[in-house]
């Protein structure tokens, strides 16, 4: 739905108000290097352009009303009463100058993505563009939104920008060029999906390395030799294996920092490829999104393709995607019996 459907929409939906319909969208995170959902690491991601929207304007009460195109229900907000634990209620409870509101959303990511954290960027986004103070720098704005082990994914939201990738690390983001010209992004969500590393595993691994080493603040700081000193305390394996993964991960951070810095997208798909592969070995044999990835990294139109928290991305040649995507379908079906979801995306 584009911005005049979606105020076409707003107006059947609020009447009895007057005032401008400010417009935002929200696109949903991926990582291209790194993890966004996984504490003490850095990540470079971007925003696809599968996206939340959200129309708002002022009304005089003391209420933030939304709804969504999809639904008559509308539910309200007291902005000084007490909130829930929903992440708009946590957002709302820790904003400031908020005036009465409503707000209308629409959602175009398909129903196999998580969209809670494009659903409340998108609200906070005209929230604060409509606060007394207006819309706050970016890091502010994902602080006022993340929970435990989310900020590197809000910061990934609000500060994505067309043509570029963000960089998320200590609380903070950096725009770095993202030439994708004659490139689309394919994204696919097999039917099983799991995020490539689990969240508790990598928790437990960082702060294991941290009990010998208590100066470290994220897994860029654990070298190989530390790694080895530590790896008798990482017990089962599969804590083991992850600790490897992620500390060779934050090296290839780094590499693709430079790469993008100089507008090589070919080397940091490439790197891509490389954080596929170190994945793969951390992954059952059988994982849905293996045999996805397996069949995205050998296309021949894909440069570079590894899995993300909520699937698979791949960076592919925009002319080559309905090939690509025709094969990869064919082999998980061959497989599994079933189809996978996938989306040609832009950045945004």
């Amino acid at each position: 739905m584009n911005a005049a459907e979606l105020k076409a929409h707003f107006y059947k939906r609020f009447t009895g108000e007057s005032g401008i319909v400010t417009f935002a969208r929200a696109g949903l995170p991926c990582s291209l290097l790194g993890y966004i959902n996984t504490e003490h690491m850095p990540s470079i991601g971007c925003a696809a352009s599968m996206s939340v929207r959200a129309a708002a304007r002022r009304i005089g009460s003391g209420t933030v009303v939304i709804t969504s195109t999809e639904t008559d229900a509308c539910r309200s907000y007291p902005i000084n009463g007490g909130m829930g634990t929903d992440t708009v209620s946590v957002f709302l409870s820790r904003a400031r100058g908020i005036n009465g509101m409503q707000i209308l959303s629409d959602n175009a990511i398909p129903e196999c993505f998580n969209i809670e954290t494009p659903y409340t960027a998108a609200i906070a986004h005209t929230v604060l563009e409509l606060s007394k103070y207006g819309k706050p720098r970016d890091e502010l704005c994902a602080a006022l939104c993340s929970q435990k082990g989310r900020l590197n994914e809000y910061l990934t939201v609000f500060a994505s920008d067309k043509g570029y990738a963000v960089y998320a690390y200590n609380a903070a983001a950096r725009r770095l060029p993202l030439p994708m010209t004659g490139y689309k992004l394919i994204i696919s969500a097999p039917k099983k999906n799991a995020p490539p590393v689990k969240p508790k595993v990598a928790d437990r691994a960082y702060m294991n390395i941290k009990e010998l080493y208590p100066h470290i603040t994220s897994f860029a700081d654990v070298s190989p030799q530390m790694l080895d000193v530590a790896a008798p305390r990482l017990r089962p394996k599969e804590i083991r294996l992850a600790a490897k993964h992620l500390t060779d991960e934050c090296r290839r951070v780094s590499d693709g920092i430079k790469a993008l810095t100089r507008c090589d997208i070919k080397a940091f798909a490439r790197l891509m490829n490389e954080s596929y592969y170190s994945q793969r070995r951390i992954c059952a044999q059988k994982d849905e999104r293996v045999v996805l990835a397996d069949e995205l990294t050998r296309s021949e139109g894909v440069i570079g393709a590894r899995m993300f928290e909520q699937g698979v991305i791949a960076v592919a040649d925009e002319d080559m995607c309905d090939e690509v995507i025709k094969a990869a379908r064919f082999v998980y079906e061959s497989e599994f019996g079933e189809q996978p979801v996938f989306c040609v995306a832009d950045v945004i």
